[in-house]
């Protein structure tokens, strides 16, 4: 990866430089929706490639670079929040979905490791495997409801079609804390109108140019 600060400044002269207060500032307008967008696109490639590289240089440890793929992720979408359903007892509904979750995918992968993520974390909920090597990213979902329906992110969107030769989308729905009883599904690949029946939730809207 190219100097940030000669990247940025010299070839793409996204920023300005004010070496005597040491100062970066935006060559354009955060109105102006065409710059913005050609800003983010190179950022977000450029980070990403520094990113992927990481694993087979060691130049960071497996958790740093998780780290930095949700910062990337945050950075790329407006919020990661969703909407979700109501469920009581969401808490506790959670955490026994991870437990099946995981009990799930040792018995699925033998031998891999099985990685939690931090709660809230952009895209994925769960890693199978090492970074260094191919590896599976697990989004968990989970409802009391015998529908098998949830609820997407964008952000979950996106990420299941970034990764979707690595992405493993799971549903523990209709779950009876009191008698310990669910019902499982799982999805591999793209999050995609021919598999599911998604219908728009939630619009982000804003002014075009005038």
């Amino acid at each position: 990866m190219d100097s940030p600060k000669r990247a940025l400044v010299g070839r793409h002269k996204i920023l300005t430089y004010e070496a005597e207060i040491a100062r970066f500032s935006l060559n354009f307008s955060l109105t102006e929706f065409n710059q913005v967008d050609y800003a983010q696109k190179f950022c977000e490639t450029s980070i990403l490639g520094w990113i992927s590289k990481a694993p087979t240089d060691g130049r960071l440890e497996e958790s740093e670079i998780l780290r930095h793929y949700r910062i990337l992720e945050l950075a790329k979408n407006d919020s990661s929040k969703e909407s979700t359903e109501s469920d009581e007892n969401s808490f506790e509904i959670d955490q026994y979905a991870m437990e099946i979750a995981t009990k799930y995918l040792n018995q699925q992968y033998p031998g891999q490791k099985i990685i939690q993520q931090p709660y809230g974390t952009p895209g994925f909920d769960i890693v199978i495997g090492n970074l260094s090597e191919s590896c599976f990213y697990a989004k968990l979902k989970s409802t009391q409801s015998l529908i098998p329906k949830f609820y997407l992110s964008e952000v979950d969107r996106r990420f299941s079609i970034d990764k979707q030769n690595q992405y493993l989308l799971i549903l523990i729905y209709g779950i009876n804390l009191f008698n310990k009883t669910y019902h499982l599904k799982t999805h591999q690949g793209e999050i995609q109108p021919s598999k599911f029946l998604m219908l728009p939730h939630q619009w982000s809207v804003r002014f075009l140019e005038s």
